[in-house]
Parts: structure tokens; sequence; C-alpha cells
């Protein structure tokens, strides 16, 4: 008999060990392994990715047109956001009157 697979699809899954983003996915991944199930998981990419120790695949794919963007989504209120921000194309925005 063969065994069931099942592509997860999602937008936050762990960056790294301990990573809280995305944990309930990671979790009900593990489960679904457990039970027998083939699993991969297609992700956003992200600029802070660590090592993965999963019993299935994660593929990572880009979000964001340049990988330099991709910082300003993983910025918190912490103090990362004056970074991602500064680090950031500068975009100006202009009135129009009509």
């Amino acid at each position: 008999m063969m065994s069931p697979r099942a592509l997860v699809v999602t937008p936050c899954y762990p960056r790294f060990p301990g990573d809280f983003h995305g944990a309930f996915v990671r979790d009900l991944c593990l489960r679904l392994a457990a039970r027998g199930v083939e699993l991969e998981v297609l992700a956003p990419r992200s600029r802070t990715i660590g090592a993965q120790d999963a019993p299935y695949r994660v593929r990572r794919f880009p979000y964001l047109p340049l990988q330099r963007f991709e910082l300003l989504p993983e910025a918190t209120m912490k103090g990362h956001l004056w970074v991602a921000w500064r680090s950031s194309p500068r975009i100006s925005f202009q009135r129009s009157y009509t």
C-alpha cells in the first residue's frame, strides 16, 4: 500500500530552531510525518534561515523581487524596524491634486 503524500504550502514556517514564526505548522507537519505521511513543505524564503532538522523536505521560494527586500517583513518592533527601513530602497510618494 502506498503511503499518503501531502504538499504543505504556507506563508509562515520556522526559519531556525526555536523560532515561533509558524511553529504550529511545523508541529502539524511533524505529527503527520510520524503517522507515515510523506510531506514536502513550501514556504517563503527568508534572510534568517538556519539549519532545518525535519523528517521531510522544506523548500523555500522567493516572494519578493529582490532578496534584500525580504528583511522588511521580518522586522519586529524591537528595534529591527529601523534597520530594515534604513536598508530598504526609498520610495517617495507625492501628492497630486486634480
